[in-house]
């Protein structure tokens, strides 16, 4: 009797079939192809290392991130790149899958957290190394954006405590917007900590609150003042009335303010660029935009 003897799947195969699984969340194929190739001792081409990274980047099992890292490291950075700008796109890709892990090894480098390209709020910050002219086309890479829309407050305030600057995105799609929008009260309380200004939006996050009848961020932004702000009650009362949220209406009543008291104003040239871009939902569905531009108010 013969036995079958079974060979080893190519680095090159078992590459591929590690990136996609990986990206396919299918943890069981990833497994059959480690256990069934002899990544560790070949020779990994750019193309095998690149499809490695990616598994890496997107593997949620600890065991399987351990496995591939040990593979990579055999004789070259796991985290090799041939250009600065393949680091800045894991970085966002790691943190728009939650990847802390993957976030807190590439914060080991020296990275711009702050783009330069991006329109800011803040006072710009004081020049680090990676933050000159050499990066203004990377400035659609958000890390702290990225990582807010995972939901995943880990990473979040890992970036934040790395130098991410919470004010740092023009006031039509701020951090906090971001945060409000998800609904996730706990990266909300996050960025206020770390110093997000509650008063910059377009609108205002507590009107992204009202919009998502979010009573929790309602309360917490207001417990910060959020509704002291010149208009944003009303703003967030219009809102409320001419969508029919009357859980909203109710609620800003016993704030103290009059369901007649609908907002009276004009559009900046800021909103007036970007507010009808917003309210197609693209990005966060910003239809008190529209409020501002209907003669009626």
């Amino acid at each position: 009797m013969t036995h079958r003897t079974w060979s080893l799947m190519s680095a090159s195969t078992a590459s591929t079939i590690l990136r996609y699984a990986s990206i396919g969340g299918h943890e069981d194929v990833v497994e059959y192809a480690l256990d069934n190739s002899n990544l560790f001792n070949e020779h990994l081409t750019s193309t095998t290392r690149r499809n490695l990274s990616t598994a890496l980047s997107y593997t949620d099992s600890p065991d399987i991130y351990t496995r591939i890292e040990a593979i990579l490291k055999h004789g070259t950075d796991p985290f090799e790149t041939s250009t600065r700008d393949d680091v800045y796109a894991r970085l966002d890709l790691a943190a728009r899958h939650g990847n802390t892990e993957m976030v807190r090894y590439l914060l080991r480098q020296d990275l711009c957290l702050n783009q330069p390209g991006a329109h800011i709020n803040s006072v710009p910050l004081p020049h680090k190394q990676g933050c000159d002219d050499s990066v203004k086309s990377r400035s659609h890479f958000h890390p702290l954006i990225s990582a807010i829309e995972s939901g995943n407050v880990e990473t979040v305030e890992l970036l934040l405590w790395h130098g991410a600057d919470p004010n740092w995105f023009p006031s039509t799609r701020t951090a906090l917007m971001a945060a409000v929008h998800k609904g996730d009260l706990a990266i909300v309380r996050t960025l206020v900590e770390y110093g997000a200004d509650i008063s910059v939006g377009t609108p205002s996050p507590i009107v992204i609150a009202v919009q998502q009848e979010n009573e929790q961020i309602v309360s917490y932004l207001e417990s910060k003042g959020a509704l002291r702000e010149p208009d944003v009650g009303a703003w967030a009362m219009s809102y409320a009335k001419v969508f029919g949220l009357d859980t909203m209406v109710d609620l800003l009543k016993e704030r103290g303010f009059d369901a007649n008291d609908v907002l009276h104003h004009t559009p900046s040239s800021e909103e007036d660029e970007y507010g009808r871009y917003l309210f197609r939902g693209e990005h966060y569905g910003l239809g008190a935009l529209e409020l501002c531009c209907k003669p009626s108010f």
